[in-house]
């Protein structure tokens, strides 16, 4: 094989509809993906480089393909960053040799590039699919860097729009829920989502089970707890454990188109992210001359506006499209009109002391993380506005969150990931769409972990055995559910919390260290109730907390236990590149 082009996969993807095969028979064996690989920032599944299917230099055949009814051909190339352009040809040969259809065109772009073949003629015929690849340029011939080809799969067509329901779901990194207008904060800062959550439900107490991204997002993505799948963030060569399905990999396997739209960082492949994801593009940032990110380093506008691309292309098919953006976390520089908003007001007075020396505006200003909400509020408008358009708003469950908050010195303390303050925990959940009804707003403690089971519930779809959340559904149903409790734990492991309805127990370190807030009364957790100072409360508030405090003992063991299982399991430490490094680093997560 010339290693000037280096065989890694090649994608069918059949336009949508249920699904006709979980993934295409080649040679009479399934043909299934076993890794991911990246080209311009988009990231999709790929197979192993040691399939037989180079024929010669350039040209790739994939041969025993039995084609489904009303079936549409997506093959993609995935193209090197280079100077060199690309002609590049795809083809069906049929088994009696003729060749049906042809498609060519010369890219000079990097990245990935689809082919859409109508097959629907050969619909139950066996045929080979042939790819070419040629760089144009003079003394070239045989290839340059090389090629990638995406990962086979078939998916059924159904004209003129598959039956069932979409789902999109939209993850607002670093925003809490008390400073959007949707929760009642005094600036109109969320209009837009506000009118979402009137025909939809508004969760009143969620919370995230870690105040830190990577274990919030596997947690909304699986339905499980951290404690479960051992993925924290602070090791990226801990994975999630295979048997731990995501919601893109469960509603890949019944037929749905998968694709996500992130802004990189810790959202991104590395962190097992990307499983189950047809397509997964990381906005990564423009680096200055010296290497370096530039704030502001959420890309909202570029995530958003790749979102309603996304939305278009999908929209024949029956999808699921996960949207992520930093437009709100630190460091923060709103732009105008935004950046104009809110200057005649009074300075909120959130924390307890206006930082001073050392005051950073751009990670410590409220004002400035106010006028980004609004800002962001719009995007989320502009992507509800694209799927109006699109016919798809009776059709597609939508889900807007939040992986955490932030902290402005109501504790002393600025930002997220060390501490177990609702400050960092309270989160946004707003639930819309079909079978949701209109202007619900639970006040129940519930938490990321619930999206997956909600959602595919709502789906008609099975739940998996063995996660930690329940669906929401009996909360605006009336149906009965088991109580529930919510326990955070910070990714470093040095802080954790358990809530339920009323009271929450912070623990720094042993049942010794125990802090109990009674939310009822002290919602801003101001006034601390010590473990020695339980029994001189009610008994039956002391009986509470003694129960609550027996189920953090289970939760804090069952991290414990999974963190020393982590620890054992890993061998070495992995590497990200440079610039998710320094992407890392400009949010301020690494120096």
């Amino acid at each position: 094989m010339d290693n000037r082009f280096r065989f890694l996969c090649v994608v069918l993807l059949l336009l949508s509809g249920p699904l006709e095969a979980a993934a295409l028979e080649v040679l009479g064996a399934p043909l299934v993906p076993t890794r991911l690989a990246e080209v311009a920032h988009q990231t999709r599944p790929v197979i192993a480089e040691e399939e037989p299917l180079l024929v010669q230099p350039g040209v790739w055949e994939i041969p025993d393909l039995r084609v489904p009814p009303n079936a549409s051909l997506l093959a993609s190339f995935g193209l090197p960053a280079s100077d060199e352009s690309w002609e590049l040809r795809v083809s069906i040969r049929t088994s009696d040799r003729k060749t049906v259809p042809v498609e060519s065109r010369r890219v000079e772009t990097a990245g990935w590039q689809d082919f859409r073949l109508r097959a629907g003629s050969l619909a139950g015929q066996v045929v080979t699919l042939r790819m070419v690849a040629r760089p144009l340029e003079a003394g070239t011939a045989e290839g340059g860097d090389s090629v990638v080809l995406g990962a086979p799969r078939f998916l059924h067509t159904e004209a003129p729009r598959p039956e069932g329901k979409n789902v999109l779901l939209i993850s607002l990194d670093t925003l809490r829920s008390d400073r959007m207008s949707a929760y009642g904060a005094a600036r109109p800062t969320t209009p837009r989502m506000t009118a979402l959550a009137a025909r939809g439900v508004r969760f009143e107490t969620a919370r995230a089970p870690a105040s830190s991204t990577p274990p919030s997002h596997m947690t909304m993505l699986t339905g499980a707890s951290p404690c479960t799948y051992g993925v924290w963030g602070v090791h990226v060569e801990d994975q999630p454990p295979e048997d731990l399905r995501s919601l893109a990999q469960i509603l890949s396997a019944e037929g749905y188109s998968t694709r996500a739209v992130t802004e990189n960082a810790f959202v991104g492949a590395p962190w097992g992210f990307a499983r189950g994801f047809d397509a997964f593009l990381e906005f990564k940032g423009t680096p200055r001359a010296d290497g370096r990110i530039a704030a502001p380093t959420g890309l909202g506008p570029q995530t958003f506006a790749a979102a309603r691309t996304a939305l278009r292309e999908l929209a024949d098919r029956r999808f699921f499209l996960f949207v992520h953006t930093y437009q709100v976390h630190a460091p923060r520089v709103p732009i105008e009109p935004y950046a104009s908003l809110y200057q005649d007001e009074p300075a909120p007075q959130v924390g307890n002391r206006v930082p001073e020396p050392g005051h950073n505006p751009a990670d410590h200003d409220i004002l400035r993380y106010d006028q980004l909400v609004r800002h962001l509020d719009d995007l989320v408008g502009e992507l509800l506005d694209e799927l109006d358009s699109l016919g798809l708003r009776d059709t597609t469950l939508i889900v807007v969150t939040s992986d955490h908050g932030e902290a402005f010195f109501e504790h002393d303390a600025s930002g997220h990931g060390f501490w177990v303050w609702d400050e960092v925990l309270r989160i946004p959940l707003i639930v819309a769409g079909p079978g949701v009804p209109a202007g619900a707003h639970p006040v129940e403690v519930v938490g990321l972990q619930d999206i997956v089971p909600t959602v595919l519930e709502l789906l008609g779809q099975p739940v998996p055995q063995g996660i930690d959340g329940t669906s929401l559904q009996p909360l605006w149903t009336g149906a009965p559910r088991a109580e529930t409790f919510h326990y955070a734990e910070t990714a470093p492991g040095g802080m954790r919390a358990l809530s339920a309805s009323r009271f929450k127990i912070h623990r720094e370190s042993t049942r010794e260290s125990d802090i109990a807030y009674d939310l009822s009364l002290d919602p801003r957790e101001k006034t601390p109730i010590p473990l020695a100072n339980w029994a001189d409360l009610p008994a039956e508030d002391g009986a509470e907390l003694s129960r609550l405090q027996a189920v953090l003992d289970v939760w804090a063991t069952k991290c414990r236990i999974q963190r020393e299982i982590a620890d054992k399991q890993r061998v070495k430490q992995a590497d990200v590149d440079p610039l998710r490094r320094e992407k890392l680093r400009a949010l301020g997560y690494i120096d």
